[in-house]
């Protein structure tokens, strides 16, 4: 296999807790991702899914499973990982103690959930093949679902791919990091005393593709 990690991936970072902490793992340690943490805090249950893994480099999308392969390139088990569960699965009542920190009654049920993108795509209803989603947040985004991977390719550009919140269905999405930061920098040289409904009414006036005109995002070295 070939494979590579860049140092953003929680794949790179596992590595280097396990060379700067030797034996954290193997004593029974699990690496869990941020939203892992926070079901496991909550329902003392240790659970993830695989719309989260899939961003870690050690998931692999076509067997929808723990990837053997690079996970022992980087010299680490799924032992170390938890449990899969598919998103919406009940998980488990708060436990009392964090329900009283919380102001919450002890009944309230935490389900597993999903990545933010893909959760954001199920919702827009981009769940079926072929039907696209944007959203502009914090980055701007552009999702597709869709029932087949794309074939990875030298000769153009390689797309984010997410394990959708269904088995057997793939979210494909292009992103740029700076999102509504562009459209607020808009906002201040059109005119800040302009709200983003009058904004939107100044686009809906202009032709597809703005007569030329291109902004590029760079704002954060996209």
């Amino acid at each position: 296999a070939r494979l590579s990690f860049d140092t953003e991936g929680t794949v790179a970072k596992a590595m280097r807790l396990k060379a700067d902490h030797p034996g954290v793992l193997e004593s029974g340690g699990r690496i869990l991702l941020l939203e892992d943490y926070l079901v496991a805090t909550l329902t003392g249950r240790v659970v993830t899914t695989p719309a989260h893994q899939t961003s870690t480099g050690w998931f692999d999308l076509v067997a929808d499973a723990y990837d053997d392969v690079a996970l022992e390139i980087a010299g680490l088990t799924s032992a170390a990982l938890p449990p899969l569960v598919e998103p919406g699965t009940p998980i488990g009542a708060v436990r009392p103690e964090w329900a009283t920190v919380l102001g919450l009654p002890d009944d309230v049920l935490v389900v597993a959930g999903a990545m933010d993108q893909t959760a954001a795509a199920l919702g827009a209803g981009a769940l079926q093949p072929g039907v696209a989603a944007v959203s502009l947040g914090t980055a701007l985004v552009a999702a597709v679902s869709t029932d087949v991977l794309p074939e990875r390719r030298d000769d153009r550009p390689r797309l984010t791919v997410y394990r959708h919140t269904e088995p057997g269905r793939f979210l494909v999405l292009e992103f740029l990091p700076t999102g509504a930061a562009l459209i607020a920098w808009l906002r201040r040289i059109v005119g800040g005393d302009l709200d983003y409904p009058a904004l939107d009414a100044l686009a809906a006036a202009i032709p597809p593709g703005s007569d030329g005109v291109i902004a590029l995002p760079t704002f954060e070295g996209a």
